[in-house]
């Protein structure tokens, strides 16, 4: 599926454009998430399935309306709920992978 990612959206608090100009590096915090793992089980000496929350934190590198979108396709497609996000430095890493992938946003993992 293509997604148009400077397709213009209105802002629901500035009612003003989306800004798909400047480039920027936002960083999400993602609700946690629940994740299939094994676990020693210390009775029966067996692993069985268990499950542990993970905790992800990403920079997504592109326009304010990019980013808008990126957000609404990670939501309708793997359900990211977004725990807080802030902007970050804009470092050159970022700026070449954004440019790499045809100035379409960006997801970087961090680590």
């Amino acid at each position: 599926m293509n997604i148009d990612y400077n397709k213009p959206v209105m802002s629901c608090f500035t009612k003003q454009p989306l800004d798909n100009n400047t480039m920027r590096a936002e960083q999400w915090v993602l609700k946690s998430t629940p994740e299939a793992c094994s676990v020693w089980h210390h009775d029966g000496n067996q692993f069985i399935a268990d499950y542990k929350n993970i905790n992800k934190h990403v920079v997504v590198v592109g326009t304010e309306l990019q980013c808008y979108h990126k957000f609404t396709e990670m939501f309708k497609n793997y359900a990211w709920q977004i725990q807080d996000s802030y902007l970050g430095d804009l470092k050159q890493d970022y700026v070449d992978a954004y440019e790499e992938n045809g100035n379409e946003p960006v997801i970087i993992n961090v680590i």
